[in-house]
């Protein structure tokens, strides 16, 4: 078996709250599908949201937007 290692996702979109919701809701099940599973999952995970806006580095935050700035 190949030693697992740690990874980041990233994912940029444009979205209402409640579809950031569903989103975030969608990823988690597929990352867990059994989300009454005892104990930790088999594959641990942790997600973080937030709106590029409140993000304090604002080069960065600039450069986050303008990969989905269709405008």
């Amino acid at each position: 078996m190949d030693e697992r290692d740690v990874w980041q996702v990233q994912i940029v979109l444009r979205a209402t709250e409640a579809e950031l919701g569903q989103a975030t809701d969608a990823i988690a099940r597929a990352l867990c599908p059994d989300e009454s599973h005892e104990g930790p999952c088999a594959t641990p995970w942790t997600m973080v949201s937030s709106r590029v806006d409140d993000i304090e580095d604002q080069d960065r935050a600039a450069s986050l937007r303008a990969l989905i700035d269709d405008e």
